[in-house]
Formats: C-alpha cells, sequence, structure tokens
C-alpha cells in the first residue's frame, strides 16, 4: 500500500501527454432503433490483459473536461478507461444514455486486452446518478443481457435525496422517472453491486448536510444490496470537488438545489479531497 501510494503521488505532480482514441459504439434508443454515438478510449501501452471502467461525465457535458484526469490517472496505473461522449450539455433521457452506458460494457468485455470480470463504472454528478440505476436489475434485465457483469459502482457527488425519494416513492419524483419511461419501483430491487459513493457535506443539492447518502443507503429494501453499498463523505467538499476548471468558486441558482426546493449551489474545486477520492478509487478497482 505505501507503495502504491508514493506511486499515485509522483503521478499526481507529473504531467505527462497519454494516448486517447476515439471510437464509434451503437446502441438503441427509446424508440428501439439503433443509433450510433462517439467514446474516448484510454489505453495504457502494456501488454495483457487490464481492469477497465467506463467514465460517466457530468451534467456540464464531456467537453468540460472534468473526467480526463480520472483517465490520465487509471492509464497511469494500468487501467483501461471509455468515456461514452453522451451529450455536450444538455443531457437526453436517462434511458438513452443507460443504453449507451451498457454498450459500452459489452463492447470493453469483448475486448481482448480487457479482464471482464473487472470492469467498474464511475459516474460524477448526473453521471453519478446514471451509474446507481445501472445497478438496479431492473436496468441489468433491460439493458444488460450478454453483458459482463459490473466490479464496482462509483458515484462522485450525486444528488442522494433523489435516489432516497425515489425509493420511499415520492410522487414527483415518481412521476418524473415514469415520463422518461423508467417503471415504477425500479429502484427497489438490485443487482447486488458493491456501490462506493463518494459525498461532500457542503453540498447543496443535499442541503449540506453531513453524509448524505446515508438516508439513501438506509432506505435500500434489499438487505443484500445495503450491506455492500457504503458512502464515504468529506465534511468541507462542495458539489463538483474535483472540477479543477473551475479557477474560482462558482454559485447558481438551481431547480434541483436544497432538495429540489431550488436555491443557489456552490461548486468549489477541493485538491486535497479529489487527490484523496482518487487514491481511495485505486484502492477499490485493486480489492
Amino acid at each position: 500500500m505505501k507503495f502504491m501510494f508514493v506511486f499515485f503521488l509522483a503521478h499526481l505532480l507529473t504531467s505527462t501527454a497519454y494516448a486517447q482514441d476515439l471510437i464509434n459504439l451503437k446502441y438503441l434508443d427509446t424508440k428501439n432503433i439503433e443509433r450510433q454515438f462517439e467514446s474516448i478510449i484510454t489505453t495504457p501501452k502494456s501488454p495483457g490483459k487490464k481492469g477497465a471502467v467506463i467514465l460517466l461525465h457530468h451534467r456540464g457535458g464531456w467537453k468540460v473536461g472534468t473526467t480526463n484526469q480520472y483517465a490520465e490517472l487509471f492509464e497511469k496505473n494500468n487501467i483501461i478507461s471509455v468515456e461514452p461522449r453522451m451529450f455536450d450539455t444538455t443531457p437526453d433521457n436517462p434511458l438513452v444514455h443507460l443504453s449507451q452506458l451498457f454498450s459500452t460494457l459489452k463492447y470493453l468485455g469483448k475486448r481482448e486486452d480487457v479482464d471482464a470480470t473487472k470492469i467498474s463504472v464511475i459516474g460524477l454528478s448526473w453521471g453519478a446518478s446514471l451509474s446507481i440505476y445501472a445497478g438496479t436489475r431492473w436496468a441489468q434485465e433491460q439493458y444488460g443481457k450478454e453483458a459482463p457483469p459490473i466490479k464496482n459502482i462509483i458515484p462522485l457527488y450525486p444528488t442522494c435525496f433523489f435516489h432516497e425519494d425515489l425509493i420511499k416513492r415520492r410522487p414527483a419524483l415518481i412521476e418524473r422517472m415514469r415520463g422518461f419511461g423508467f417503471v415504477d419501483g425500479f429502484h427497489e430491487t438490485w443487482a447486488k453491486i458493491p456501490i462506493t459513493i463518494f459525498t461532500g457535506g457542503l453540498d447543496d443539492y443535499d442541503n449540506r448536510m453531513q453524509e448524505p447518502c446515508k438516508g439513501f443507503i438506509a432506505s435500500i429494501l434489499d438487505a443484500e444490496q445495503r450491506k455492500v453499498t457504503s458512502e464515504i463523505s468529506y465534511p468541507k467538499a462542495t458539489h463538483g470537488w474535483d472540477r479543477s476548471e473551475i479557477r474560482d468558486a462558482q454559485t447558481r441558482i438551481e431547480p434541483l438545489g436544497c432538495k429540489m426546493t431550488r436555491c443557489n449551489v456552490t461548486i468549489e474545486y477541493n485538491k486535497e479531497v479529489t487527490n484523496s477520492v482518487k487514491l481511495k478509487i485505486l484502492e477499490i478497482l485493486e480489492k
């Protein structure tokens, strides 16, 4: 562990170029029509089979580049990563992006340089919620046929209240998801995939609650899933603590802020938290 920590820090302090390739994959839209989407794959140069990660960007879109730091981190630790370019600035129906996620999973499972038993999903904010949806039994049955299993789901700063209220069947959220095409109760049965959620105690989406996903985890009806779902929370971290592209703290009105009551949401980069989270992610992926 000490060696890995030194190795990790050395790479954090060294800026080097890394190769990325653009690939085209196919998914089914909500009308069951096959369409194409772009993804970026980052592949280490070393030979042999490797673990892989699917990176799901936040609502700001793939062009913002927040996920680049993770692609570089994984490349330097001999892990393949693929980021589906889900949208530029505005997400489509979440079902579209779930289909893209599982198409990416199937693609990785067929690559000769990927260990299909070591594919994990990491999502940021909007992508974090999508990663949690992917852990439901409904999503697995709907999109995951012929796909390899997901080893770990690692959501970074999801809107925790949203998932808790879905399980508790809050009418406004049930109607919202029903409008997208999700079935009622989809969030109540699970695929027993380990989920490690990283949260911030100053996240305005969750009213700056400490351990904001504690209620969500406690609400999970499946005892086996509840046992493999955990939260690592940073008391002084806001939403989007890893957004190094933001030089100064940003505050804006968000309709989903303060548990859907509309309020100011602050995003502030926190280098110490970001580095700590990266190290813990590597530890999870190595297990």
